[in-house]
């Protein structure tokens, strides 16, 4: 499984704001945790995505640094998300499951 890749897709498929994609990529019990919120289950978390595609004209998420834990099967990544004007520096940990689903996301604010 390529980690890297799965990484950067997600962060791409938030960019663009493809919801199916990021659907597809969701295991149906994924967790998202932020400093702001904790939401469980995917149609949560794609209804959670949905509001914040609305709530923004422009959504761009850069990449900074990617660390892969392949025994873990999980991903660290650096990241600056550019919400319209707002800018935010960010870790998130992405776990996959077995299948290759992002089953959790913890983001934390820099």
């Amino acid at each position: 499984m390529n980690l890297k890749k799965k990484a950067n897709n997600y962060f791409e498929f938030l960019s663009s704001k493809n919801i199916n994609k990021l659907k597809d990529m969701f295991d149906v019990n994924i967790i998202l945790k932020d400093w702001i919120v904790k939401i469980n289950g995917k149609n949560n978390v794609v209804k959670f995505n949905e509001k914040t595609f609305k709530k923004f004209k422009k959504i761009k998420v850069k990449v900074v640094e990617i660390f892969i834990n392949s025994k873990k099967n999980s991903v660290a990544c650096k990241i600056i998300i550019h919400l319209d004007k707002l800018k935010l520096n960010v870790v998130d940990i992405i776990y996959f499951n077995k299948k290759g689903s992002i089953s959790k996301i913890e983001a934390y604010k820099l």
